[in-house]
């Protein structure tokens, strides 16, 4: 909302220009970005009458509704904990995975690697990130997992419907560089081969110096049918 004295008696005088030509951003609050060369014309005749631009408030309803959302939420969530608390039998477990075994798969939610495999909480050590790229920061999970765990195998595991398929990694960039108001080196790893991308993060990991002695395996899911199939 624009709260201003001297911008509604502005806007009286000049209807025509309306909306100002600077929008305010929620996430960046105090921020302002601009639309087109139009907006750069609307400011030149701001400079020279000697018209400040509005400033943006948001309302503190708003934020104190969204805020009151958030608390539900995490209530809900300890309230479901204190549940599960009280069934807890899990205590024993030990930090070593069971079955010597680390999968590399997608953050996806339709994942549930310990059911696909007919394994049990404790029985696989689980690496996610957003389409099951093996970066620097999963080899370091990985190097652990072997190390550190005592992890024998290694499964990479993509899946059909992932987002990054096909995903124009470019254009998300330009995008989020746009409404943020600065760049960022993040990439997001897009591919456009499912297979052959599993085949990649595998042939990777088995380059890797203190992993090439472990065996790796590459398996795509399909979260339409629930099967799980090899490609490397």
């Amino acid at each position: 909302m624009y709260e201003s004295a001297s911008l509604t008696r502005w806007t009286r005088r000049r209807p025509r220009i309306w909306p100002p030509p600077f929008e305010a951003l929620p996430e960046d609050r105090g921020k302002w970005r601009l639309r087109g060369v139009r907006d750069g014309l609307i400011i030149a005749g701001w400079l020279a009458t000697g018209f400040a631009p509005p400033v943006a408030r948001v309302s503190p309803s708003a934020v104190n509704i969204a805020a009151q959302m958030d608390t539900d939420r995490l209530n809900r969530l300890l309230a479901a904990n204190a549940d599960f608390v009280a069934a807890f039998d899990r205590g024993d477990l030990k930090a070593p995975p069971r079955q010597r075994l680390a999968v590399l798969t997608c953050m996806d939610c339709r994942i549930a690697v310990e059911e696909l495999f007919g394994l049990d909480v404790g029985d696989v050590a689980v690496v996610r990130n957003g389409g099951a790229v093996a970066t620097d920061d999963a080899m370091r999970s990985l190097l652990v997992a072997r190390h550190v765990l005592g992890v024998s195998d290694i499964v990479v595991m993509g899946h059909t419907w992932c987002g990054l398929l096909g995903l124009d990694d470019a254009g998300l960039q330009a995008r989020l560089t746009s409404e943020f108001g600065q760049p960022s080196a993040t990439t997001f790893g897009s591919f456009e081969d499912l297979e052959a991308h599993v085949r990649d993060q595998v042939a990777r990991i088995r380059a890797h110096p203190w992993l090439g002695d472990a065996p790796v395996h590459g398996l795509v899911y399909e979260v339409e049918s629930g099967r799980a199939r090899p490609v490397a």
